[in-house]
């Protein structure tokens, strides 16, 4: 049974505001640093559906997030995730790989879970292979509608 959901950050619970950006999120929030009058939330915004969904439903499940770098740890965005999620994972400062079906293992040790009870979402298929792999249970990420669909079907929520 499922107890544990895991999400990935960027394109799934924050996009860039300029919907033609198609680079690794953590590229453009180090590329914008470098500006002098560089302000995060005119560049990026929070998937605000979904957030408010899983506030809904953070009693319910453990909630969690996987993310490959660091732009999550943000003033004004570590905040906001800390009012939904019981633990941020950082691939970058643990020194994981989000390919490798390992990294998936131990946050299941961590967390004290089988890897069956964990669910995880990412809009990244090579990133949602590694965690199958790992024989997490996963839903490819493509629209809140969507997501949250394939979640009732596998939950009771």
């Amino acid at each position: 049974m499922i107890s544990t959901l895991l999400f990935d950050f960027a394109r799934v619970l924050i996009y860039p505001k300029d919907k033609s950006c198609k680079g690794k999120l953590n590229d453009l929030y180090r590329n914008l640093m470098r500006g002098k009058t560089f302000q995060f939330f005119e560049h990026f915004e929070f998937n605000e559906e979904l957030l408010l969904y899983l506030h809904t439903i953070k009693n319910q499940y453990g909630l969690y997030m996987f993310t490959s770098g660091i732009i999550q740890n943000v003033t004004g965005v570590r905040g906001k995730l800390d009012k939904v999620f019981k633990k941020i994972y950082s691939a970058e400062e643990l020194n994981l790989n989000k390919k490798d079906p390992q990294s998936y293992l131990f946050i299941a040790k961590d967390l004290n879970k089988n890897p069956g009870e964990i669910l995880f979402t990412d809009d990244q298929l090579e990133f949602i292979n590694a965690a199958e792999n790992a024989k997490l249970v996963t839903i490819h990420f493509q629209s809140n509608k969507q997501f949250i669909n394939e979640l009732s079907k596998i939950m009771v929520i």
